[in-house]
């Protein structure tokens, strides 16, 4: 497991705080800095991250309890990346990228064996751990190897690693159960995968039969391939005749039909196309048939929308009667027009023969110098008298 990113948003004197170790890839990083720049602070960062925050930790002196957030990316050998965030609290303190809570062994994968102590005193001395360490090997206390093996890792107590040790390869290599971290099932597993392995060996004269069986096995299935593809050729030939049985048999019926009918008439070369003029004609006499036969239909469609009112058929004589005499009024009025004009004509003669004979007044005033039936009887005499006189006269000349 490798830190790619750790960040303290809010932790110790950190606000804010991240850094990046993902650049070149390298595994050892150095971090320095002044008295009280906060590098043991980001040591405990580190610890109380994976770990979790102790109920009195003294890094909460700038920002409260429930602020305190310490986040990092970890990376496994696999090239696998997981965020995570830790905050101060009781339960479900491990937080994902998001702010999610993970479970709590979510890092049992990264972390393994190591607890908070091995984590402490292998990965995690401080300038008071070392002192601690050197002050135990001066007094001489625990065994001298341990003491000797404490000194070359700056103090760190053997027996804690010994120990985690040995419980790791109890839980490794004790017992036979079938879940856990027991490595005996696995090895069971392996050997009879081996056994299988060796079971299913084959050799090399069996290989080369084998070999051998199958090409002739191709051979033989190649042969079969192509005597069922000619079967197959066969079957489908025989197969189309047989499909053609019933129209070959119905038409040496049609033609045995056609034997019995009498001899057709010579209809001439031009019949085929007569009777092809003579069917377009009726086509064309059946599509004006069918428009005349629309017409009909809108016709008889109007007709029916304009259906008579039923009050004026039942008053048909009067207005027959009305109609005739209509046909009388228009007569009298043409003839009184006739007269209208007549009247006219005969006044405009009389004003000019009023005019002519120098009689004042209107053509209405005429009736008053109108004479009476004796005066023109005389006058009429007179001029029957006058005109034998005058054609005597003319015989004597």
């Amino acid at each position: 497991m490798r830190f790619a990113r750790l960040a303290a948003p809010a932790f110790g004197p950190f606000t804010d705080f991240a850094l990046d170790l993902s650049a070149g890839g390298a595994d050892l990083h150095l971090i320095f800095g002044p008295n009280e720049a906060g590098k043991s602070s980001l040591l405990r960062a580190i610890g109380d991250l994976l770990y979790g925050i102790p109920g009195q930790t003294p890094d909460g002196f700038v920002h409260g309890y429930r602020e305190l957030r310490i986040a990092a990316t970890l990376e496994d050998r696999d090239g696998r990346r997981l965020a995570i965030q830790r905050r101060k609290g009781n339960k479900h303190t491990l937080l994902d990228g998001d702010g999610a809570p993970l479970p709590d062994d979510a890092l049992s994968g990264l972390l393994g064996v190591v607890d908070r102590d091995f984590f402490t005193t292998v990965f995690a001395l401080d300038s008071d751990r070392l002192r601690e360490g050197a002050a135990s090997l001066l007094h001489g206390r625990g065994d001298l190897g341990e003491a000797l093996f404490s000194a070359s890792l700056a103090g760190t107590p053997v027996h804690r690693i010994l120990k985690a040790l040995e419980d790791e390869a109890k839980t490794l290599f004790d017992g036979r159960k079938t879940k856990g971290v027991s490595i005996r099932p696995l090895l069971a597993e392996h050997k009879a995968s081996q056994d299988a392995s060796r079971a299913a060996m084959v050799r090399p004269d069996a290989w080369e039969q084998a070999l051998a069986a199958v090409a002739e096995a191709q051979a033989a299935c190649t042969r079969l391939g192509d005597e069922v593809a000619q079967r197959n050729t066969r079957r489908d030939w025989v197969q189309r005749c047989l499909d053609a049985l019933p129209v070959i048999g119905a038409l040496a019926e049609q033609e045995r039909l056609r034997a019995g009918l009498p001899p057709l008439p010579d209809l001439g070369p031009g019949f085929v196309e007569q009777t092809e003029q003579a069917l377009g004609r009726r086509d064309a006499a059946r599509v004006r048939l069918t428009e005349l036969q629309r017409s009909i239909d809108r016709l008889a469609h109007r007709v029916d929308e304009n259906q008579p009112d039923q009050r004026l058929l039942a008053r048909a004589g009067e207005i027959e009667a009305l109609h005739e005499q209509l046909a009388v009024q228009r007569e009298w009025r043409n003839e009184r027009a006739a007269l209208e004009a007549e009247r006219a004509s005969l006044a405009a003669e009389l004003g000019a023969g009023m005019r002519e004979l120098e009689i004042e007044g209107e053509p209405a005033a005429v009736e008053r110098l109108r004479a009476g039936a004796e005066a023109v009887l005389t006058l009429r005499e007179a001029a029957t008298a006058l005109e034998a006189a005058a054609a005597a006269a003319g015989e004597h000349r």
